[in-house]
């Protein structure tokens, strides 16, 4: 996937005679001067950053042109709110918790429009609070996957952005707290606080979303949940 297709910065006010090389720059030159308006440096952030994007993108939506919108959709978000972006994390992290967020917001837009396609979500909502191994080589029909699909977008309504981040980090990516606390800039214990309280909800929204299901005479299929 290359940034062709992204959204540039407008031609760079600083002068220079030749191309600049960002091999060796560090994340906040980088950072300073695409915020300047130098479109290499903006380039150079999609070039450290769209596998990780793309990535996280297609393990929610599992389908390849669906994750590389999703990544268009990032970078477009990043191009325009990154003069706002502080420091206070670090820019990965920053642009983690942008693409999961618009990757939710992705999915929670075509369940609105009530698209089915083929593609394998997670086998289990337990598995994403348990241990977050996706089952990529299973292929439910559309309608099953649809449901999984529409069951984790209605879990993860109940926890934070922030939550969804450390989720995701901890439990899909396989981030250690003192891997997430050195990224975030929180501390460990608070790291742990709140991954504990995130659990609390996905669990408690998939009992009561189980309770429904059995009320209204069918189960909710969440693979196995």
């Amino acid at each position: 996937m290359s940034g062709k297709g992204y959204p540039m910065a407008p031609r760079s006010r600083i002068a220079t005679n030749r191309p600049v090389s960002f091999e060796n720059a560090s994340e906040a030159e980088v950072v300073r001067r695409a915020k300047a308006g130098d479109e290499l440096a903006f380039a150079e952030i999609i070039q450290r950053h769209q596998k990780m994007v793309y990535s996280v993108a297609y393990r929610m939506v599992r389908r390849r042109i669906d994750a590389e919108d999703v990544a268009q959709q990032v970078f477009a978000k990043i191009f325009y709110a990154l003069k706002k972006f502080n420091m206070r994390s670090s820019l990965s992290t920053w642009i983690y918790r942008i693409a999961l967020n618009e990757t939710y917001d992705y999915l929670r837009r075509l369940k609105n429009r009530r698209v089915l396609y083929e593609g394998d979500m997670r086998e289990s909502v337990d598995e994403f609070v348990q241990d977050s191994r996706i089952a990529a080589d299973r292929g439910p029909g559309a309608a099953e996957q649809s449901e999984r699909r529409d069951y984790l977008i209605k879990l993860l309504a109940h926890v934070s952005s922030e939550e969804r981040m450390l989720l995701f980090r901890k439990e899909v990516e396989g981030l250690t707290v003192q891997e997430l606390s050195s990224m975030t800039g929180i501390n460990q214990n608070t790291i742990k606080v709140k991954l504990f309280r995130a659990r609390k909800k996905l669990v408690k929204a998939a009992a009561k979303l189980e309770s429904g299901g059995a009320a209204k005479g069918g189960k909710i299929r969440g693979g196995g949940v």
